[in-house]
């Protein structure tokens, strides 16, 4: 895959009350851009059922008619799951999980379904029971929902928000080892892992082949923003040699939230900018092979 939109996209154009509808139009836009890679989303519990059977074929129709592939399917609807002891103890979305996992399966080229992971609360989780608890909570929750998501041929993914109870990249390696989750894979988000403060151009030595998709935005490590690549103090090109060296070959998705009226500008630069880097290069010398 070469360059492609996170659902920061339809936010952007449409709000995060997007409907399915939303995103039928926004596939041409994004295939006018030149993008070849956009990422499907569930924003809102109550999305679910926009999700109709002639949604997914309409929504499968305009995809393949724009020769555009679906990178990533996330359910950010299920976010809250994750957000307290309370939520992880008792999570309110199995059943939307499920449902979304069906959906999911019929987009078969799409191998990644992506779990956001949020801040979390620490009310009531400060004595180290209480944190091992939480811990085992989350254990128990991420292995069942790695399991559904396997059984439906899909590869689970985590985008971790500063300051969620898993903490950053190696917070990640850590759980997926220590609580036999090997099947757990990583969307890495340059923005959260910016303003978590990691040194983002290691992250892809440190993840390697657990490095399943890509969320590309840009801010000065002080606050969580989503600008485009370029327009904060990322080093994009130690970045890029950083993921070719790591050997990715997933899609390059940006992920820029901006005014209705600002995504074509916002969204053509960025990817004009990541396509001076070598990595996006290399994804359309691979699209251009023969079968």
């Amino acid at each position: 895959m070469g360059i492609g939109a996170s659902p920061a996209f339809y936010i952007s154009a449409s709000g995060p009350a997007f409907t399915v509808a939303d995103i039928a139009v926004a596939i041409p836009r994004a295939a006018a851009l030149g993008l070849e890679a956009l990422q499907l989303e569930v924003y809102r519990p109550e999305a679910l059922k926009e999700w109709t059977p002639s949604a997914l074929a309409e929504i499968g129709r305009r995809m393949d008619g724009e020769g555009l592939e679906p990178s990533q399917f996330v359910a950010h609807f299920a976010l809250s799951d994750f957000s307290s002891l309370a939520s992880l103890s008792r999570p309110r979305h199995e059943e939307g999980f499920r449902a979304f996992l069906d959906l999911a399966a019929a987009f078969r080229s799409c191998p990644v379904v992506t779990l956001p992971v949020p801040e979390f609360d620490p009310v009531g989780v400060l004595s180290a029971p209480r944190l091992r608890a939480a811990r085992a909570a989350l254990v128990e929750l991420l292995g069942a929902r790695l399991e559904a998501a396997e059984a439906a041929g899909k590869r689970l993914a985590l985008e971790l928000m500063p300051g969620s109870l898993v903490g950053g990249t190696e917070g990640f390696l850590r759980l997926r080892a220590e609580a036999g989750l090997e099947g757990l894979a990583y969307n890495f988000d340059v923005g959260h892992a910016w303003a978590r403060k990691e040194r983002v151009e290691l992250v892809p030595a440190l993840l390697g082949d657990f490095l399943a998709g890509t969320h590309l935005c840009d801010n000065f490590g002080r606050e969580n923003w989503k600008r485009r690549p370029g327009m904060g103090s990322v080093d994009w090109e130690t970045l890029d040699a950083a993921l070719g060296a790591a050997g990715y070959e997933g899609s390059l998705d940006l992920e820029i939230l901006c005014e209705p009226e600002a995504v074509e500008r916002e969204y053509g630069e960025g990817r004009a900018f990541l396509s001076t880097f070598a990595c996006a290069a290399r994804g359309k010398s691979r699209a251009k092979r023969p079968a």
